[in-house]
């Protein structure tokens, strides 16, 4: 057994619109600037409904940078590079609305990860390391 250490800055976010409940991880790579997004999505009050096939897309601006839908369970991944204006957004299935979260607020980390020689010591506290 070796010892392994973690890169990776991650931030977990819960998001409510309505009766629905978005569960995101971001997970950034401060080395490559890319971020490994896991989410997901579910309707509180209809909690055996499905989410499948719900549209989710990240944005900058106006711009489609990447998009996929929820699998059966309600669940997505997404992998982009850091640029200063994501938000990401998805179209509820029984509310006939859309999600739109900004990316920014989940600021704090990606401040860090995003502007990492002014902001070292933001950093380096948050790098884990794992035995």
């Amino acid at each position: 057994a070796g010892l392994r250490t973690a890169s990776r800055l991650a931030r977990h976010a819960l998001f409510q619109a309505g009766s629905y409940y978005l569960d995101l991880q971001l997970q950034f790579e401060p080395t490559s600037a890319s971020v490994s997004m896991m989410g997901q999505l579910a309707n509180r009050d209809r909690l055996g409904s499905s989410t499948a096939g719900t549209p989710v897309s990240l944005k900058e601006g106006d711009q489609l940078v990447a998009s996929t839908v929820c699998n059966q369970f309600g669940e997505f991944q997404l992998q982009f590079l850091i640029k200063p204006d994501l938000h990401l957004q998805l179209l509820l299935p029984t509310e006939g609305k859309r999600l739109d979260i900004p990316l920014n607020s989940v600021r704090p980390v990606l401040n860090s990860v995003l502007a990492p020689v002014e902001r070292p010591q933001a950093v380096r506290k948050r790098t884990r390391r794992r035995l």
